[in-house]
Formats: C-alpha cells, sequence, structure tokens
C-alpha cells in the first residue's frame, strides 16, 4: 500500500543512518586524553563522510514520501493515519538530525583533540590567576587597617579571575555541546574539575565584605569612565574622516577612488565604535545591577556610586545617537556611491556601443 511505501522509504533512511554510527564508534569512545590523537580517527571521519551523501539521500527520499502521503484524504485530525504519519516524520526528521551530528562529529573530531588540550591548558592558567586571587586576599594577621590601593588590588585580582573563568567556561560548555561524543565526555570532566575554581573565588568574595563592596564601587566607576573615554574618543575620529563630504561634496559627485577611500574610513568609526558601544553598554548595564545588590554599603554610599553610573551611561546614551546618524549617513553614501557606479557602467556601455555603430558606418 502506499503507506507501507511510507514505513520502507523511513526505515530505509534510519539504516543508512545507522550504517554511518557504526562506522563512528571511534568517535563516541573517550580517547582523547592521551599525547597523541587516537589512531585510526582520520580514517573514520573519512569514511562518515563519504558514507553520507547516500544516507542523505534516502533521507531526502523519506521526506519527499511523507509529504505526499500529507495529502491524502485521510490525513484528518484525529484519524489513525495522522498519528501514524506523525510517527513517521518523527523518526525521519531523527534520522535527519542525527546524520547532521555525525557528519558534524566527522568534520571536527581531529581537531578536536588539540581543543581539548588547549582547554586544559588554559585552566591551568586559570587556576594560577585564581591562586593569586586567593593569595592577595589573605587576611593580613594584624590589626592595620589597607589601604584602599590594597583593598583595589585585592578585589580586582578576584575581577580578574571571575572574569577568566566566566570567559572560559562559556567557550568549554561549547565544546560540550558537540556531537563528537569524546570530546563531550573529556570536556564534561574539565568544566567539573573548574569548579573548585568557582568555588575558590565565591569564599574569597566573601571575606571582608563590608570593605570589599566599596572597593568594587570604585573599581566600576573607574571601569565605566575608561569605557566611556575610550568610546568617546573613538567617534572623535568621525570628524576627521568625514571631513571630505563637507567640503560640500558628497560620493556620487568625487572621484570614485577618493568617495571610496573615505566612506571605508566612516565604515570603520562605525564598526570599531559600534564595538566599543555595546561593550561599554553591557558592563554599565551589569555593575549597575550589581552596586544596586550590595547590602554591607550605606544606602547613600549607593545611591551615589549609581547616580556616576548613570551619568556615563547618559553619556553613552548620546554616543549612540550620534554614532546612530553617523551611520545612516554613512549608508546613505553608500548607496549614492553604488547608484553612481551603476549609472556609469550604463553610460560607458552606452558610448562604446555608439562608438562602434559609428565606426562601422566609416
Amino acid at each position: 500500500s502506499q503507506m507501507r511505501d511510507v514505513v520502507q522509504a523511513v526505515v530505509a533512511a534510519e539504516v543508512a543512518v545507522r550504517g554511518i554510527s557504526g562506522a563512528a564508534e571511534l568517535l563516541a569512545q573517550d580517547n582523547l586524553e592521551g599525547d597523541v590523537a587516537p589512531s585510526g580517527l582520520t580514517v573514520a571521519c573519512l569514511t562518515i563522510l563519504a558514507l553520507e551523501p547516500e544516507a542523505s539521500q534516502a533521507c531526502a527520499a523519506a521526506r519527499l514520501s511523507l509529504s505526499v502521503r500529507q495529502g491524502d484524504p485521510r490525513d484528518v485530525e484525529g484519524s489513525a493515519f495522522r498519528t501514524m504519519l506523525g510517527r513517521l516524520s518523527a523518526r525521519q526528521v531523527a534520522a535527519v538530525t542525527q546524520l547532521e551530528d555525525l557528519v558534524t562529529a566527522a568534520g571536527e573530531a581531529e581537531g578536536n583533540w588539540r581543543r581539548l588540550r588547549d582547554q586544559k591548558a588554559a585552566l591551568i592558567e586559570l587556576e594560577a590567576k585564581v591562586d593569586e586571587a586567593e593569595l592577595v586576599n589573605l587576611p593580613l594577621g594584624d590589626e592595620s587597617e589597607p589601604s584602599e590601593e590594597v583593598e583595589d588590588e585585592r578585589v580586582a585580582a578576584v575581577l580578574r579571575a571571575s572574569q577568566a573563568l566566566q570567559t572560559w567556561r562559556a567557550a568549554a560548555e561549547v565544546h560540550a555541546q558537540s556531537p563528537h561524543g569524546a570530546l563531550k565526555v573529556a570536556i564534561g570532566r574539565v568544566l567539573t574539575r573548574s569548579d573548585a575554581s568557582k568555588r575558590r573565588l565565591q569564599e574569597v568574595e566573601a571575606l571582608g565584605r563590608h570593605w570589599r563592596e566599596r572597593a568594587m564601587c570604585r573599581i566600576f566607576l573607574r571601569e565605566a569612565s575608561d569605557a566611556i573615554d575610550k568610546l568617546e574618543i573613538s567617534f572623535s575620529k568621525s570628524d576627521d574622516v568625514e571631513e571630505p563630504f563637507l567640503k560640500g561634496l558628497e560620493a556620487a559627485g568625487m572621484e570614485a577612488s577618493e568617495a571610496e577611500q573615505a566612506l571605508e574610513a566612516c565604515e570603520a568609526v562605525v564598526a570599531e565604535c559600534g564595538g566599543l558601544l555595546g561593550d561599554a553598554q553591557a558592563m554599565l548595564s551589569a555593575r549597575r545591577r550589581e552596586v544596586l545588590s550590595f547590602r554591607c554599603v550605606d544606602a547613600e554610599f549607593r545611591t551615589s556610586i549609581s547616580k556616576q553610573l548613570e551619568e556615563r551611561a547618559t553619556r553613552a546614551a548620546e554616543v549612540a545617537k550620534r554614532l546612530g546618524q553617523f551611520r545612516r549617513e554613512a549608508q546613505s553614501r553608500r548607496r549614492a556611491l553604488e547608484s553612481g557606479r551603476r549609472v556609469g557602467v550604463g553610460a560607458a556601455a552606452a558610448t562604446a556601443l555608439r562608438q562602434e555603430a559609428e565606426a562601422e558606418d566609416l
């Protein structure tokens, strides 16, 4: 029957994908911890990639068979026919997903031994930062009060280590989602090892919370000021790069090379300033939320810091407004330049045709 054809097509797709799974057994083994890449890995990857076209065709044939049946009059809500089609469709999708994962794993597996090694080396460097943060935050053992500079350095060491840990974990967690089973298992172990560093930093952060929060506020303000200063300096370049257009000329009326050079300079400022703006706004948003969560500083101090961070956020918003206008003008000039080029090409072609016709008349 027609439904039997659909079942056979789906089964054929599943069989084809299972055939590749057999070739991929080496990729599922926990074999990346050695000093060299696993033996036989290249052959396994090449085998998977060689078998992929046939399996893809089987999956496509199953999808086509299903699509034909989905227009059947018996395909109505609540019918056994609809239920069966739904199950077969889910199996076909699962086969396609498994095939995609196998091909992705085959494409990246040979480099994953090196990626694991790099992640482990980066973790060792991170653990050294945690050691440093822990060391500089040890109690002094006397009654003297540390200076603000000492407090700030203690907090900065913890912040550096915390930020390094977050960056490292973000990269490692991407690898932990890899369809390459060996990498997923190995990265899982490394992530578990990093939990110890996270706990150590949390313990350090709990020490002397009353002075730590005040020091963090000072550091946050310096970070914010530096970020906004860098942003404003970056955007100040817009005056210089826009100067050719401020002489009364626009892109369409300039020499093509001069207009292109000027526009590229404008676009470079947009790209650089846009990146700095995004970073500054994200940092300010996070720091403002963190300051509001502080409970060991008095309300007046917390309000003062929040107000200063708000002032820097206002400066960032002003740059964002001006950058938006500058970007729109650059885009408009780019469109005008491209339009002028198209017209120029058309005019040149017409001139060439006219000259050719005149030559034939002679």
